[in-house]
């Protein structure tokens, strides 16, 4: 009875985990790796994936269903071994999931300077004489960079506008 007790509610906190992982964005993997996996290279699988209150729970989901399972009255030693095995192959097995997914995590590259030059920006606030604060969407994100007019027309809040140059540490518009 408490062995189904902990199969059901381990198996339901890995389905409310993974519910709020997919809809939540609870994303807190517990995969470390090199610096260079995020150029390509390799990265390390760390022991922390198993050893983490997921990996455990994940070791315990395992087990306990094997017992579950087999629905044995009297469960004997080697009956509580094969839990273990299977427990850490489960932990393993969804351990190199993560991974795997992670490893397959688009890398984020930071967009600034020249590589925004092209893109729209939405002018919010006038700053000063041809200096306004623009909304620009960079690393999927909108934020507010400062902008310069190349020209003497005066911008209001809500014009669409391209940025043209950037040059000293500033960006300008037509």
């Amino acid at each position: 009875m408490f062995i189904g007790i902990i199969a059901v509610v381990s198996l339901a906190i890995i389905l409310v985990q993974l519910l709020l992982t997919v809809f939540g964005g609870l994303g807190d993997l517990d995969v470390d790796v090199d610096a260079d996996a995020a150029d390509g290279g390799g990265g390390d699988l760390d022991s922390s994936i198993f050893l983490s209150p997921k990996g455990i729970l994940h070791f315990l989901a395992g087990a306990s269903w094997y017992l579950v399972i087999i629905n044995k009255d009297n469960l004997q030693l080697w009956d509580y071994v094969i839990a273990i095995v299977i427990g850490v192959i489960v932990a393993f097995l969804i351990g190199l999931l993560y991974y795997g997914l992670y490893k397959l995590e688009k890398p984020m590259v930071e967009e600034k300077g020249e590589k925004l030059v092209g893109k729209s920006v939405e002018i919010y606030l006038k700053t000063g004489k041809n200096t306004y604060d623009a909304f620009i969407t960079k690393n999927e994100a909108r934020v507010l960079i400062s902008v310069k007019s190349m020209s003497d027309s005066d911008y209001v809040a809500g014009e669409i506008l391209t940025l043209r140059s950037f040059e000293n540490g500033i960006y300008f518009i037509d």
